[in-house]
This record gives C-alpha cells, structure tokens and sequence, in this order.
C-alpha cells in the first residue's frame, strides 16, 4: 500500500522592486523633455535668424580683395574692424541705394587697446573711385550701395574690414524698445534713456557726439544679448530679429547668429575713443578737405590695433597746418596794406615769407591762389579764406610763385580789405 501522496512547494525569493529606478527614469524622461523642448526653441530662433538676417555678399570683403585694389588694406590681428554706414529708410523701388545720413564709422576692437576706438570718415570726403574720379561717399553709397562703399574706403584709408554694417537711424531705438531701457552716464550724472531719448541722442548735436551716444547705447543693448538669450527669452529674440531684418544691412559673413560674435565683441566696459578725420569744410563746394598727414596717423593706428596717443591730433582740426607758406601782395594801391594782412596773418600761425605789389591794383576783391593737387594747401587756403572774413578761393594747376620761388599760398589782396582807398603808395 502506497503511502499518502505529499506535495513538495518550492519557493523563489525575488529581490524587491527598485522603486527608485522607475522614478529616475521618469525624471530622466521629463528633463530629456525639456532638454529637447529647449533645443526646439533655441533651433527654431536661430533658424528664424538665419532666415531672416541673410546677409548680403559683398564682393569688396571676399578673399578675392587683391583683385578689386584692397590688396594693400591691413589690420591688426586679434582685432575685429567693422565699417558702420547710417542710411535713410532705403525704397526698394529705387534705382540707387538709400543716401548717407551720418558720417560713415570704422569701430576697431583690438587686444592691443583698451578702448574701443571710433574713426569718423564724413560723408562729404571725396575719395577715388574706380572709372567715376572723386565722389564723396554720400555719393559712393547711393551708386554702389554698402560693397562700393567698402570697397572705396579700403582703398582710401588702407585699413583691412572685417564687416560691414548699414543701418537706419531707427534701429538703435527700436532696439531699446524691444530689449529695455538704457544708462548713459556723462560728468552731469547719469540718466536712463528710454527710445525716445535714445532717439535724440543718436540724431542731435555734432557728429562725434552723436557716434560715442550710439556706440555707448549700442554697447549696452550687445551686453544683453547672447547664446542663451532664445532660451531664456525667445519673444525677445524675436523682437530683436525683426528689428534688425528691417532695420539693418550686413555683410554675409554675419548670417543669423553670428552677429552675436561682433555684438559680444563690444564690451560696455571698454571706454571709447572717438575721432573725427581732421580737416575742414570747402565753405563753397561744402566738400570736406582731409589734412593728408594728421588723418594717416589714425589709419596707421587701426592697421596696428594701437590707441591714439595724446597730442598726435591736432585737438583744432581747424588750427592752421604746419610749413605752409604764404606770401601777400597788395592789389588795392593802398599804402601799408599788404603790411596789415601780414601782421593779421602772423598772428593767426601762418608763416608769410614776404610781401609785395601785384602787377595792377584793379583787384576788386581779395583772391587766394593754391595749387589744386596740393591737399595742406587747400586746407590752408579755406581756413585763410575764413581768417579773412571769407575771401574767394583760386586753385591752379601749378603752385602759385613769389620773387622766382614757389609758395602754398598766395593772397593778392583786394579792395574789399582795403579800409583806406584814398591813399595809394607801395605794399
């Protein structure tokens, strides 16, 4: 007989459930979620930008440059030099490009300088032009638009670009609106300026004063934007990228966000220095005539990335230029006159290598002669001009001569400086 059946139970002990692990996995999977949610909207303002901030392809800042006359155009490295051209609202419809509103500015970052530095070229300085002779870049600019423009101040000041950027006088403000409120901070004290104040800053007053206002604001509103900015605030980012589609004209090489590269490259921090190319402005053609030397100084300090030393510009652009000689001729009749306007002239700065009678004194009116082709001459000659109440202006061909030698200038001096006509005599 069998015994009683029995039943043997087996048991397998399992280890306990890792609740943490399906905890970890689901953090995991939330910040996967919003690694992937930020990289979608960073990826997709960043597309917007390099849609919308295109670019243009200037030919004058390709590697073919040695082709187009810039072949002698240096910069220093470690340095970034953009050209900054302001420009009224351009018309599409329009057959040439929108005109000049502001002097054109060559702002140089450099590691060898502490301050950002700022070269204002005026935008009635004549320059070459290849087939066209001298136009002054107002009308560079409405020919060629931005690569002309570039091109033509490669070759006049010698000073390698890195890029090129056109804007119209509303960007800054816009600007201001879409990124915030602005410091601007002077001996009276500082001041918050709104678009509104930004406006008048950058549009009222001279030339210098109104580049370091836009420069200082344009500073600021950089330090406010960078990488994580469509992170951290993607409406702004946009903001900022329909302000600059609309307001502003760049080189190509500034496609989409590498704008932020030239943006970040202008430190708040960095005091700045700004200059206007010394010269004068012709009172009759309203040209402005550069003092050739004084200017050079300040393309040689771009083209090393140097800073401007004191006392190596004229802190007068309009103090008369050294070694300029005039020689003064009485054309009235009057008795001592040619005598006066030497002394008035002395005492002015000018060096007057002597005085004469002119061959006739039928001269009405009071005429300096300059040769055409010499540029301190011609500077000279317009500041003289006004030193005289506003005398007429004769360039020549040739240097004018006096007693066999040649001279800068040479003043005849006519009636309308005569105070005594009724006495006649010798110089």
């Amino acid at each position: 007989m069998s015994g009683p059946s029995s039943s043997v139970f087996r048991s397998v002990r399992r280890p306990p459930r890792r609740r943490w692990l399906g905890t970890a996995k689901m953090v995991l999977a939330g910040v996967l979620v919003l690694v992937l949610l930020a990289a979608a909207i960073v990826g997709a303002v960043w597309a917007e930008s390099w849609l919308r901030l295109g670019g243009t392809e200037l030919a004058s800042l390709s590697s073919d440059l040695e082709a187009l006359g810039g072949g002698d155009a240096r910069s220093p490295d470690r340095a970034t030099t953009v050209l900054v051209a302001m420009m009224a609202e351009h018309d599409p419809t329009a057959a040439r490009a929108a005109p000049l509103t502001a002097d054109v500015a060559l702002v140089q970052v450099s590691d060898r300088r502490e301050e950002t530095a700022v070269v204002l070229l005026p935008r009635s300085l004549r320059v070459g032009v290849d087939g066209e002779g001298d136009l002054p870049l107002s009308e560079v600019h409405e020919r060629g638009g931005l690569d002309l423009l570039v091109r033509s101040v490669l070759d006049y000041t010698g000073v390698g670009l890195d890029h090129a950027v056109a804007a119209t006088p509303e960007v800054l403000p816009a600007l201001t609106d879409a990124l915030g409120d602005v410091e601007r901070c002077a001996d009276a004290g500082c001041r918050i300026l709104d678009a509104d104040a930004v406006r008048l800053a950058t549009t009222e007053g001279d030339q210098a004063e109104r580049a370091e206002a836009a420069v200082d604001v344009l500073t600021q509103l950089a330090g406010r934007v960078g990488p994580d900015t469509p992170l951290r605030s993607p409406l702004r980012s946009r903001a900022v990228i329909s302000v600059l589609s609309g307001e502003v004209v760049t080189d190509v090489s500034l496609r989409g966000r590498r704008l932020l590269g030239v943006a970040g490259a202008l430190d708040a921090s960095r005091p700045l220095s700004v200059v206007r190319v010394p010269g004068v402005r012709h009172p009759e053609t309203d040209v402005f005539l550069v003092r050739p030397e004084q200017a050079e100084i300040l393309f040689q300090h771009l083209r090393q990335g140097t800073s401007f030393d004191d006392g190596e510009i004229a802190d007068d652009p309009e103090a008369v230029p050294e070694q300029v000689t005039v020689a003064v001729l009485n054309g009235a009749g009057t008795a001592g006159l040619a005598g006066r306007v030497e002394s008035q002239l002395q005492g002015a700065g000018y060096t007057v290598v002597g005085t004469d009678n002119a061959p006739s004194f039928d001269h009405d009116d009071t005429v300096i002669s300059f040769h055409a082709d010499n540029a301190d001459a011609e500077v000279a000659a317009v500041l003289l001009a006004e030193q005289l109440g506003g005398v007429a202006l004769a360039p020549a061909e040739r240097p004018p001569s006096f007693e066999g030698d040649d001279v800068d200038l040479l003043v005849t001096v006519g009636h309308d400086l005569d105070e005594d006509t009724d006495d006649e005599g010798d110089d």
